[in-house]
């Protein structure tokens, strides 16, 4: 699992954007242990700004990968890769720290779906105003992904095409 984070520039917070508190407790453990029942270890894609203050929380199930560019999901993910093949896991998931208001029945179904061991499960959901816009075809299959850059929001229009 990675866990790819920010500097928390656009939160506008004094930290990084995994120890923004959300309801009393930073993202990062939020999201840790939402996902916990489910994962045996995570590689957190950091800034080295703050790289050592995320190893020094002494999680023994963490591993911190240092990305000192921020380069988009993508390459974060990238890097973090040979951090996750070292551990040979059986599966891979990938989220961000921000993702905390996941519901834990989203994360059962997830762990559900991949009990038929499918090359990918990819859950969506369906936005009236999309950041990210999945396109898919009649039968449901995805076809495409449309990303919008944040200064295209109040065009409405989908700007950027997903990598």
């Amino acid at each position: 699992m990675f866990i790819s984070v920010g500097t928390g520039s656009r939160l506008k917070a004094s930290v990084p954007k995994a120890l923004v508190p959300v309801a009393g407790r930073p993202m990062i453990d939020r999201v840790l242990d939402l996902y916990a029942p489910y994962i045996e270890h995570a590689v957190v894609v950091a800034h080295p700004s703050f790289a050592d203050t995320l190893r020094g929380r002494g999680r023994a199930d963490v591993t911190i990968v240092e990305q000192p560019e921020p380069t988009g999901m993508l390459d974060a993910i990238l890097l973090a890769t040979p951090a996750v093949r070292e551990r040979v896991p059986d599966r891979v998931w990938i989220t961000w720290c921000d993702q905390v208001a996941v519901l834990p029945a989203t994360i059962e179904r997830l762990a559900a779906a991949e009990a038929d061991e499918p090359a990918l499960a990819f859950p969506t959901v369906t936005r009236a105003d999309p950041y990210i816009h999945v396109v898919r075809d009649a039968s449901g299959q995805i076809v495409d992904v449309l990303h919008r850059r944040p200064a295209a929001r109040s065009s409405g229009c989908l700007s950027t095409r997903a990598r």
